[in-house]
C-alpha cells in the first residue's frame, strides 16, 4: 500500500487482511481467506459454447447466470445484466445457464420452452417474456408465449414436451 502500485488488487487484499484482523482471526486464517480470496488456482473454466449469451465473445469480462424463469430473484436479475450489457459495449458479454429448481413447478416445462426458443433463434424473446410473465407459466400460458415471439411449433405437442418415440 505504501509503494502506491497500480494494481487493482492490492486494496481490497489490504481491506481483506485488516478485516481478517479487526475480527481477531489468527494469521493462518487471515492467509486462508487471503487465498480463498485471491489465489489464481481458484479459477475455473466453465463451457458456455452452447449456451446462449449476449455481448461480445471477446469481452473481457463474462457473467454466467443459472437461473430459472419461475425464481423471483432471476426475474430481478435480469434486466440488471441486460443493462451491464448494454452500457458496456464490447466489454461484458452474459451468459445464460439453464438451472430449473425442483421448488418450482414450472421452472422446467419453461426451460424447456426456451431451449426450443434457442435452437430457433429466438432464445433472448422468449426469456424475457417467460421472465415477464413469470406468475402464469402454465403450459397453455407457455405455448401461447412460444407462438407470440414466433417459434414454429409441432402440432399436437405441448411445447416442452419429449417427442414421441419413433414407430415402426
Amino acid at each position: 500500500m505504501r509503494e502506491a502500485r497500480k494494481c487493482n488488487k492490492c486494496l481490497p487484499a489490504a481491506e481483506l487482511l485488516l478485516k481478517q484482523v479487526r475480527a481477531g482471526h489468527s494469521r493462518s486464517q487471515a492467509e486462508d481467506a487471503f487465498r480463498a480470496r485471491f489465489s489464481s488456482d481458484r479459477i475455473k473454466s466453465i463451457d458456455v459454447s452452447d449456451s446462449p449469451s449476449r455481448g461480445s465473445s471477446s469481452a473481457p469480462v463474462t457473467i454466467v447466470e443459472w437461473a430459472d424463469f419461475e425464481c423471483p430473484h432471476c426475474r430481478h436479475a435480469a434486466p440488471v445484466f441486460d443493462k451491464l450489457v448494454d452500457d458496456h459495449p464490447g466489454k461484458v458479454r452474459f451468459v445464460y445457464k439453464f438451472y430449473p429448481l425442483q421448488a418450482h413447478v414450472h421452472g422446467e416445462s419453461a426451460a424447456r420452452a426456451a431451449v426450443a426458443a434457442t435452437k430457433q433463434g429466438k432464445f433472448w424473446e422468449m426469456h424475457h417474456t417467460l421472465f415477464e410473465h413469470q406468475d402464469a407459466l402454465e403450459p397453455r400460458d407457455i405455448e401461447k408465449y412460444a407462438k407470440d415471439v414466433g417459434l414454429d411449433l409441432p402440432s399436437g405437442r405441448p411445447t416442452g414436451s419429449p417427442r414421441p418415440p419413433p414407430t415402426g
